[in-house]
C-alpha cells in the first residue's frame, strides 16, 4: 500500500508538524530520539551538550531515528580514532623528550626529574589538574623540562648539576 508523500508543513501549527512527524515515524520532540550508540562508543557527561545540540539539529531537519543513530555512531568511532592517534603522538613525543634529556643530563636524568617533582610536591596537591598539566608538559617539551630543572635547582640548591654529559656529577654545597 502506497502512502501519499506530503511535505513537512513548515508553516503549519506545532500540532500539524507533530502529526506529520508521527506519520513519518519521527519523534515529535528532539528528546524523544532514542540514542543507541554502537558497542564501544560511550557518551559521557561531557558529550551530552553536543548530543543534545545534535538532536535539536536532527529534529529540525526531520532526520529519521536510524539516520540520527548512524551519525552518532560515526561521530563516536571518529572521536575514538582521533583520540587513539593523539595518544600515539603523545607517546612518541614523550619518548623523544626523554631520550633528548637523558642524552643531555646523563646519569642525572632521574635525580633531576625527582628534584622537579619534589618542587611540585611541595607546592601542588598530588591530584591537582595544574600538576597534571605541568607533568604532561615536562614529559613532552624538553625546553619546559629544562626550565623546571633550573627552577628546581634555584628553589633547592642543595646540589647542582654541572654540565658535561655522561660525566656529569652532582656536587653538594658542602663539598
Amino acid at each position: 500500500e502506497l502512502k501519499a508523500v506530503t511535505p513537512f508543513p513548515a508553516q503549519g501549527t506545532l500540532e500539524q508538524q507533530a502529526a506529520w512527524r508521527t506519520e513519518q515515524g519521527l519523534p515529535s520532540k528532539p528528546e524523544e530520539y532514542k540514542v543507541e550508540p554502537p558497542q564501544g562508543v560511550v557518551i559521557g557527561e561531557a558529550d551530552k551538550p553536543f548530543i543534545d545540540g545534535f538532536l535539536q539539529h536532527a529534529h529540525a531537519k526531520n532526520m529519521t531515528p536510524q539516520a540520527v543513530n548512524d551519525a552518532i555512531a560515526w561521530w563516536g568511532e571518529e572521536r575514538t580514532r582521533r583520540q587513539e592517534a593523539v595518544a600515539v603522538q603523545v607517546a612518541q613525543k614523550k619518548q623523544e623528550t626523554e631520550d633528548k634529556l637523558r642524552a643531555e643530563w646523563g646519569e642525572d636524568y632521574r635525580p633531576t626529574r625527582n628534584r622537579i617533582e619534589g618542587v611540585l610536591d611541595a607546592n601542588l596537591p598530588a591530584g591537582s589538574e595544574l600538576r597534571q598539566k605541568i607533568i604532561a608538559t615536562i614529559e613532552t617539551e624538553p625546553d619546559f623540562a629544562r626550565l623546571m630543572a633550573n627552577l628546581a635547582i634555584q628553589i633547592n640548591p642543595g646540589s647542582t648539576l654541572v654540565a658535561g654529559g655522561a660525566e656529569t656529577q652532582v656536587k653538594s654545597i658542602s663539598e
